[in-house]
C-alpha cells in the first residue's frame, strides 16, 4: 500500500510539475499594432479602439492590441507599407492617399452616387470578395468600408451650381481630385488628420 502511494504521490507531483514548466513557458500575449490615420476623434477612429478592446475581450486577454490613431505611427501616405514592412500589424488605409498602387480598386473611388455608407461599403467588400484584385496580394484584407455620400462643404463660399466650383480649392486625394478638376474646381491633397 505505501508503494502505491509513493507511486500516485509521484505521478501527481511529476504531473504538476510538467503543468507548471509548460504554464510558465507559455508565451504571454500576442501583442499587435494597429495603425490608423484618422484623428483619435473622428468615429471612424474610435471604432479602431473599440476593434482593440473587444479583440481583447473575446480572447481573454490573449491578444492585445496597441493601437496608433491620428498617423501617429504612420501617416496617411505610409499606412499600406507600414502593414508590408512590418512596421504595424494591422492598417486602416485609403486608396485616395495611395494613388496608383491600387488601379483595379480605384474604380470604387470614382463618384457613383452611392446612398450611404451602408451601400458603399457593401458595394465595395462585394466587389473585392468577387473580383480579389491583385493589388492586395501582399496583405490579408479584413474589410473595407466607406464614407457617405460625398459632398461638397464650404465655409464661406456657396456652391449651388456647376459655375461656382471655378477656381475654389476643395480637399481632394485620388479619383476624387481628378473629379473636382473635371468640374472646375481646384483640388488639395489634405490628409485627414490635417484637414
Amino acid at each position: 500500500m505505501k508503494r502505491s502511494m509513493v507511486f500516485v504521490l509521484i505521478a501527481i507531483l511529476f504531473n504538476l510539475t510538467g503543468f507548471a514548466l509548460c504554464y510558465a513557458a507559455s508565451p504571454g500575449p500576442i501583442k499587435l499594432k494597429y495603425s490608423n490615420f484618422l484623428p483619435a476623434t473622428h468615429p471612424y477612429a474610435n471604432l479602431g479602439a473599440q476593434f482593440c478592446e473587444e479583440i481583447k475581450n473575446r480572447t481573454n486577454g490573449r491578444v492585445e492590441i496597441t493601437y496608433y490613431p491620428g498617423g501617429t505611427l504612420t501617416s496617411a501616405t505610409k499606412v499600406y507599407d507600414g502593414v508590408v514592412n512590418e512596421v504595424s500589424d494591422i492598417g486602416l488605409s485609403h486608396i485616395g492617399y495611395t494613388r496608383g498602387r491600387f488601379l483595379v480598386t480605384e474604380i470604387l473611388d470614382l463618384p457613383v452616387g452611392y446612398a450611404s455608407g451602408y451601400v458603399a461599403t457593401h458595394v465595395k467588400d462585394d466587389f473585392y470578395n468577387k473580383f480579389k484584385p491583385k493589388d492586395w496580394n501582399e496583405v490579408h484584407v479584413l474589410y473595407f468600408f466607406a464614407p457617405g455620400p460625398q459632398i461638397i462643404a464650404t465655409k464661406t463660399r456657396p456652391v449651388r451650381k456647376l459655375e461656382d466650383l471655378k477656381g475654389l480649392k476643395i480637399r481632394g486625394t485620388g479619383r476624387i481630385a481628378d473629379t473636382i478638376k473635371a468640374l472646375g474646381g481646384t483640388p488639395v491633397s489634405v490628409e485627414m488628420v490635417d484637414a
